[in-house]
């Protein structure tokens, strides 16, 4: 399937889900513990990440946040 038209398909699928109240919201708090889930497994990283990595990370996490709203 054309990656385009499957991601339009997950997009209403999303935005059905929150119209029901049945998706789930990422609070900043559940975001870093999710990132910090994500970096643990990685080989050759310290456990903690530069101050980079940590700024990408909650960016991410807000994004996840934003595009949720809609």
């Amino acid at each position: 399937m054309d990656p385009e038209m499957l991601r339009g398909i997950a997009a209403q699928g999303g935005r059905a889900a929150h119209a029901m109240g049945k998706a789930h919201r990422f609070d900043s708090q559940e975001a870093k513990q999710a990132a910090a889930k994500r970096h643990a497994g990685k080989p050759g990283k310290p456990e903690q990440g530069s101050a980079a990595e940590q700024a990408d990370d909650e960016a991410q996490g807000a994004a996840v946040v934003e595009e949720n709203k809609a």
